[in-house]
């Protein structure tokens, strides 16, 4: 019998280093933080969780990755981006809102290609998963498909989701399912 699934790391156990545009170029000379100096309260983890513009440097299956976002499109703009793009995107629901993320994912470290797309992302508000939306967006928001990756290669586009208004949103990365190792992002709250 072969039983399949996804894991989840909230303790950021993964994560071997966060990078701020001030830091990245001190800490490329440093060694990785050991499995024993991390802790659940590790920067990059779900319960604290790096922000937009901060790198995390994360190791899952053997292949390492540095993933970011790079802007993010929330509430009334990213409403009106999305309505106003396609006549047949529809309105979020009462109480939600449109979500939209540019992420950016370098494949530091792997033997061979790996596939990335939307599906190694999540947001979270409270806790709870939130639905990726399949809307059409402007030619200039280029999405991020599912597509090879080499190592050293860098992919970059945009995900939309919909989400609770006023809630803070958390991005996930998961780059393998078959390993728990995942880091985490805080997206804030638009209010």
């Amino acid at each position: 019998m072969v039983a399949a699934g996804c894991a989840s790391d909230t303790a950021g156990n993964g994560v071997q280093d966060v990078k701020t545009d001030e830091n990245i170029e001190d800490n490329a000379s440093q060694d990785q933080v050991t499995q024993s100096e991390q802790t659940a309260s590790v920067k990059g983890s779900f319960n604290n969780p790096a922000t937009t513009g901060e790198t995390v440097v994360i190791e899952a299956t053997g292949q390492s990755y540095e993933v970011s976002v790079t802007e993010v499109q929330r509430g009334e703009k990213a409403n009106y981006i999305v309505k106003n793009e396609n006549e047949f995107n529809e309105n979020p629901a009462s109480g939600y809102e449109y979500l939209l993320v540019k992420t950016k994912v370098t494949y530091t470290k792997g033997e061979g290609p790996e596939n990335l797309g939307s599906t190694e992302f999540k947001v979270f508000c409270d806790g709870v998963e939130c639905t990726e939306s399949w809307v059409v967006l402007p030619n200039d928001y280029i999405k991020f498909d599912s597509g090879d990756v080499m190592p050293g290669a860098t992919k970059e586009g945009w995900i939309a989701y919909t989400v609770p208004t006023g809630k803070e949103a958390i991005l996930s990365f998961q780059p393998n399912m078959f390993d728990e190792n995942t880091a985490y992002i805080s997206l804030g709250i638009i209010q």
